[in-house]
């Protein structure tokens, strides 16, 4: 590929099938379709039963305007989007010059983002993010809400593997009602998971330890949440307050998040050693690597109550990378809600001009000509990085 950046004009989108396992998810909606029919000239490709996991058959995305068509068609679309990173087999299938935008989590797998950077420099496809998008208030709006679909997840799920015999015999909740008090939580993060979780958790009756590094951050939670009930205390992260939270907890809920990179290894075997027996532990933040400096056991959404213990530790653990898939008929309408408005901007001006125009979309650009565009995701790996915007 020439290394001069030559626009191409979208006429085409792709939607897929997502054909990971244990993932239901499907990126758009019927609704969801119609609306980009009408937004853009460039026709509509659906992949053949892409939204059967949600009840939605291909009849439904035909009337909605779309071409049915086997997936590995939809791969060599111009614009291709799809819920989960870019699949082992699918690189050979993009087209020259195509645009793929999905939540890719490169930080998480060297491997995979070599494979991009190659298509990128054999094919000149650009890989786009949904997972760093950030918009000019800070805010991730194409990860919000799955943020907050996996923090209710987790929420739901606890009271259920406490319970014998899966779990220890405890209710989160206590027995009010007998003066028996709620367990102890610990949540690593205050961003959507954080919050999400810490509001859920004490409408339940459970007492939450906020531990959040951003002292900016740490103020405005502390300002909104512990005014709300006496059953969160919203703390700074660091060594003092992490060993003080996690002495006698019974749940870890952790959604660290650092855009584009790998979370810092903050939880250790150490910590969760001084966690109650018995105790369960959700790693959120396990696509991007997850806070836990060591490796966990695999966990499935197919299996919710297996709770392998973590090696090392008397702590379980629940911590797939597809937790909003077990949610996926409400979690497909709330990301294609969000990531509706990008798409259609990227088919009806093009890759740059959109990326001008709406500095987002310029955010969520990872892989761009073999260049790495996102400096968390440089940083992890040790390589150059190179902004979008100065490349074009």
């Amino acid at each position: 590929m020439s290394n001069i950046y030559r626009p191409r004009q979208i006429r085409s989108i792709g939607l897929l099938k997502e054909i990971k396992h244990g993932e239901f998810r499907v990126l758009f909606t019927p609704d969801h379709i119609r609306k980009l029919v009408k937004a853009t000239r460039a026709q509509v490709f659906v992949s053949e039963g892409a939204g059967d996991s949600i009840g939605v058959s291909d009849l439904a995305y035909a009337a909605a305007g779309a071409t049915i068509c086997p997936r590995n068609e939809v791969l060599k679309k111009d614009l291709i989007v799809g819920v989960k990173e870019t699949q082992p087999g699918d690189f050979e299938f993009l087209g020259n010059g195509s645009i793929h935008m999905s939540y890719e989590h490169f930080a998480q797998s060297q491997a995979r983002t070599l494979a991009a950077l190659e298509a990128s420099l054999k094919k000149g496809v650009t890989f786009i993010a949904l997972e760093t998008m950030q918009d000019m208030h800070g805010g991730f709006p194409t990860l919000a809400p799955m943020s907050e679909a996996a923090a209710e997840i987790v929420c739901q799920h606890a009271p259920m593997a406490f319970l014998r015999p899966i779990g220890s015999g405890y209710l989160p909740s206590g027995l009010p009602q007998s003066n028996i008090a709620g367990l102890n939580a610990v949540v690593l993060g205050g961003g959507i998971v954080g919050r999400t979780a810490a509001v859920r958790l004490i409408s339940m009756g459970v007492s939450v330890k906020l531990l959040e590094a951003n002292p900016e951050r740490m103020r405005t939670l502390k300002e909104e949440l512990e005014g709300r009930s006496r059953l969160i205390r919203v703390l700074e992260s660091n060594e003092r307050t992490l060993e003080d939270a996690f002495t006698g907890s019974h749940i870890l809920i952790s959604g660290v998040y650092r855009r584009g990179a790998t979370p810092p290894k903050i939880v250790t075997a150490a910590l969760l050693n001084l966690m109650a027996k018995g105790a369960i532990t959700y790693f959120i933040d396990v696509d991007q690597g997850s806070s836990f400096a060591g490796e966990l056991p695999e966990t499935s959404i197919l299996d919710p109550f297996g709770l392998p213990y973590i090696a090392g530790t008397d702590v379980r653990t629940f911590s797939p990378p597809n937790l909003p898939s077990m949610a996926a008929a409400h979690t497909s309408l709330a990301l294609g809600n969000a990531v509706l408005v990008y798409v259609a901007k990227l088919a009806q001006a093009g890759l740059k001009e959109a990326a001008l125009e709406d500095k987002t979309i310029a955010t969520g650009i990872n892989i761009f000509m073999s260049c790495i565009c996102c400096e968390g995701l440089a940083k992890t790996f040790g390589v150059p990085y190179r902004p979008f915007l100065s490349l074009v």
